[in-house]
């Protein structure tokens, strides 16, 4: 028997955690799939920087002390510079199309 559980997880901080989570209470074989809350525009980047940062955030969090603020910088240019990539490919893409 399949059944599929859905929710919202407004407590976990990372993916893992909910994997791990799910794996305690339903088993190994248990199938897991983390998605933003709506396909708005908004969640789909909030969820997709908030995959790209979390652990390195945490981790800078509770290893680094006094350098914290200074990993944020760098988290900070890493994401700014995937935006632009990003940004840069869509627009390509779209100028292609319109030729």
């Amino acid at each position: 028997m399949k059944v599929k559980i859905e929710y919202n997880d407004t407590t976990s901080v990372a993916p893992e955690e909910i994997v791990e989570e799910a794996k305690r209470m339903y088993g190994e074989s248990v199938s897991i799939s983390i998605l933003p809350d709506s396909d708005d525009p908004f969640n789909l980047l909030y969820f997709a920087i908030q995959s790209h940062i979390t652990m390195r955030q945490v981790h800078s969090y509770y290893d680094d002390g006094i350098l914290y603020e200074e990993k944020l910088k760098i988290l900070r240019r890493d994401v700014l510079s995937l935006v632009d990539e990003v940004f840069d490919v869509v627009v390509s893409d779209n100028e292609d199309k319109l030729i």
